[in-house]
């Protein structure tokens, strides 16, 4: 269902945050979820044109989709956020970095009709990273909701593909070990699917990774290299990931 949005939240129980060297500064909870590298990395991964329609399901409060449209002058963006105090974090943040960005305050397992009547061009998620009872719930409830599954990932992937363009593209960034469950999800519809590793840094194991599926085609699963965050010996970040949460860089998809 959607919701007006009309929680306010104290700028005291808030931070003001930078992203992509400051280019986007965004509103978020003190204690929380708090959105960080893999917002930004989902950004970048998102293979959207100027013009094109793009949904976030679960959107937060609106990283992700500022700092896609930062990097894509003239793409359209709508969030998608269950929890409304997140959703009138992202419609502040949206207003705050000059940015039109349209929020809807619903669930992915029903989610308003206005979502099920529309099609995009491109749609992505951070989903959850835990599955339900395989992690300890974190104290904070509205942390606990981003990062413990509720809704299991099928359904955030069927919703997608419900929605996606023709030729589209689904966008996500997961936990390595969802890889499998991912690929099982997609429906027999879905074509090209590219996977990139992200490592925390050389001869590590990847411990996320970037996923796009296509909406149409033959099914062909391609991995494309790894993404490697950080220098060896405690080093900080790569060059190529500095230009990926500093510069606003597209990720690059090399097979």
């Amino acid at each position: 269902m959607c919701r007006k949005i009309e929680h306010q939240a104290a700028d005291s129980e808030l931070t003001l945050d930078e992203f992509l060297g400051g280019s986007i500064r965004a509103w978020q909870p003190a204690k929380g979820f708090r959105a960080g590298i893999d917002s930004v990395l989902l950004a970048g991964a998102i293979p959207a044109e100027p013009g094109q329609e793009v949904l976030e399901l679960g959107c937060g409060v609106g990283v992700a989709a500022l700092c896609l449209l930062r990097r894509v002058a003239g793409a359209h963006a709508t969030g998608l956020e269950v929890q409304p105090q997140y959703a009138e974090l992202a419609q502040r943040n949206a207003r705050l970095n000059g940015f039109a960005l349209e929020i809807l305050v619903g669930d992915v397992a029903d989610p308003p009709g206005v979502i099920k009547s529309a099609s995009f061009g491109q749609v992505c998620a951070n989903p959850p990273y835990h599955r339900a009872g395989t992690a300890v719930p974190p104290a904070d409830m509205g942390r606990a909701a981003s990062v413990i599954e509720q809704v299991p990932l099928s359904a955030w992937v069927g919703l997608a593909f419900d929605v996606l363009d023709e030729g589209g593209w689904l966008t996500m960034i997961l936990p390595s070990g969802r890889h499998d469950e991912f690929i099982s999800a997609l429906p027999a519809f879905a074509g090209t699917v590219l996977v990139k590793p992200v490592v925390p840094h050389k001869g590590k194991p990847a411990n996320r990774i970037l996923v796009r599926a296509r909406k149409g085609g033959k099914r062909k699963i391609m991995q494309s290299d790894s993404l490697i965050l950080h220098e060896l010996n405690g080093g900080g970040y790569t060059a190529e990931t500095e230009g990926l949460l500093r510069g606003g860089n597209a990720v690059p998809f090399r097979l």
